[in-house]
């Protein structure tokens, strides 16, 4: 059997596989080390703003999905195996892999499996040649290695996988292809692959090193695509050609033209949002029969292609939180009572200036934000304050008990009524100033993010109030001017910039961060808040080419 000669290998393989007992107790190491630190990873120098330690992270269940295609040449659209992966863990909102549990791990090993033997139904998208002899299985490792491993391997790895092989052929017991599946799974299974490998080039704890060149290779690749490498990339840091950021930019211009670029800024906000999901909402069917599954997948390509528009064909900042575009078909029209002949495919409308106006009125983050029977005030204001102002809010006190009535038990009075009863209660007053003003502005859109002018008869008063802001405080009247408020605010441009930056360096923040996060505000409004732009003045950063070596073993850099 395939699993007992894997288990039989096994003491042969510990290049391969006891490195992960290292990699989960968070320490760094120099593996396949491609260059030491350059003169700028001096710490007293530039870097030193900024650098932090990286946490040892491993790929997250989309970068696995994406890495496995592109490593084994697979068909698009195949079916995600990282399916039924434990979740990842999220820091700072965003996912990243730091927990390892005995169902990863075996689920890990499953995946392993699988992916190879379906690797080997087209074996010639990955094998450089079709001799079938022990010459053949060289090339396949030391070229299929490099590509798992996403730097040159080493001789001991070399040595480790072409033994695998050499197992499964051992007296001619299994043909040529079963011994390469082998190599594909114990590669898949090892540590080289499913970590995000530091290489500190010997450097002493505490000081700043530049990211060697296939580590910022792949920096990049997991930053703008969200997967490993291309030939391309290899090629720029085999040669050098990634050590100044002059070199960072023609590389990151070069693969924001690619369309795995659009599929990681789609990435970005379905994580920054929290709207993966929204296929899965579930509502009322008494309050709202109309509604179904079909609507609610329509609502989520809907968001997906105004994100994509605003990024890829606008581009700027304003285009994103400032646009009246809309995309529908005719059911979605239909439901929210847009004017015009559609048809089944999602299709750019203008909407109505007076009631909706960029990514904070479009429904489907509004109806995301709904609750199963009603509007949500306080969940919206609490979206508003941590994912656009970036303010972090007290949990709520232990001993207060916040159930608002719901629609049925309270028929006579509005959402805002209810909600404003309970969150008026002593205890919850002062983390309320914050976030009730908000959530009531956007009182004018229901549970499904339509628009109402009344409910229960009554007129909705959606007025509320900005404070705690730079440039944006004031009293506001409805979804359209808390929009233009909060996109033209000093935090709401900075705290978007600071997502981009926590997105792209993965890790928890730094007090080295604030020279790194201040240089790159100010090109982005020098820049007329150019989203692209941004993605390569962050890439060029010091903060994202540079990393302090952690000082003690689990260092990971920021509060995870």
């Amino acid at each position: 059997m395939r699993t007992s000669l894997l288990l039989r290998l096994r003491p042969r393989l510990v290049e391969l596989t006891l490195a992960a007992s290292v990699a989960l107790g968070g320490c760094t190491g120099v593996l396949g080390a491609d260059h030491a630190a350059d003169e700028d990873g001096d710490a007293d120098g530039p870097a030193a703003c900024a650098a932090s330690p990286l946490p040892l992270a491993h790929l997250t269940r989309d970068q696995y999905d994406r890495t496995v295609v592109d490593l084994l040449a697979l068909d698009p659209g195949e079916a995600r195996p990282s399916s039924g992966f434990p979740a990842d863990d999220a820091v700072e909102g965003f996912s990243l892999g730091l927990t390892v549990s005995p169902l990863l791990v075996e689920k890990l090993q499953a995946a392993a499996e699988a992916l190879a033997a379906r690797a080997l139904e087209h074996p010639e998208r990955i094998v450089p040649c079709t001799t079938e002899d022990d010459a053949c299985a060289r090339a396949f490792v030391q070229a299929f290695g490099a590509r798992a491993f996403r730097r040159p391997i080493t001789a001991a790895e070399e040595s480790a996988l072409l033994d695998v092989y050499r197992a499964a052929r051992e007296g001619g017991a299994r043909p040529f292809l079963e011994g390469v599946g082998l190599v594909i799974e114990a590669a898949l299974s090892s540590p080289q692959f499913l970590y995000h490998w530091p290489d500190d080039g010997g450097a002493a704890p505490g000081s700043v090193v530049a990211l060697g060149d296939h580590e910022l290779a792949s920096r990049l690749s997991y930053f703008l695509w969200g997967t490993m490498p291309d030939d391309a990339l290899f090629a720029a840091a085999a040669e050098g050609r990634l050590r100044t950021p002059e070199d960072v930019e023609a590389e990151a211009r070069r693969m924001l033209e690619d369309p795995r670029a659009r599929a990681t800024t789609a990435a970005f906000f379905r994580e920054l949002l929290g709207v993966d999901d929204i296929g899965a909402i579930n509502r009322d069917p008494e309050a709202f029969p109309e509604f179904d599954a079909a609507l609610a997948r329509d609502l989520q390509a809907s968001l997906e292609a105004f994100v994509d528009d605003a990024v890829w064909s606008g581009g700027t900042y304003d285009d994103l939180f400032l646009s009246r575009r809309a995309f529908m078909n005719a059911r979605l029209a239909s439901f929210y009572g847009v004017d015009g002949d559609l048809g089944d495919e999602l299709t750019p409308v203008e909407l109505d200036a007076g009631t909706r106006l960029g990514l904070l009125t479009q429904p489907a983050l509004l109806a995301k934000l709904g609750k199963f029977d009603q509007s949500d005030p306080i969940r919206r204001g609490v979206f508003l304050r941590e994912k656009i102002l970036c303010q972090e809010l007290a949990p709520p006190p232990a001993n207060v008990e916040f159930n608002v009535p719901t629609p049925a038990a309270e028929p006579t009075r509005t959402t805002r009524e209810r909600f404003a009863a309970h969150t008026s209660q002593p205890g919850c007053q002062g983390c309320h100033a914050l976030i009730d003003p908000l959530g009531f502005a956007l009182e004018g859109y229901d549970a499904l993010g339509r628009y109402r002018a009344t409910e229960n008869g009554s007129p909705v008063d959606a007025t509320g109030a900005i404070v705690g802001t730079e440039g944006a405080d004031g009293p506001v009247d409805g979804g359209v001017e808390l929009a233009e408020r909060l996109a033209s605010s000093v935090d709401g441009r900075a705290c978007f910039v600071e997502h981009w930056f926590r997105y792209a360096v993965r890790r928890g923040g730094s007090e080295g961060d604030a020279c790194a996060l201040e240089s790159l505000g100010d090109a982005f409004e020098e820049e007329g808040g150019d989203v692209r732009a941004l993605l390569v003045r962050i890439v060029k950063s010091e903060a994202f080419r540079t990393r302090r070596v952690a000082e003690i073993a689990g260092d990971g850099g920021g509060e995870l």
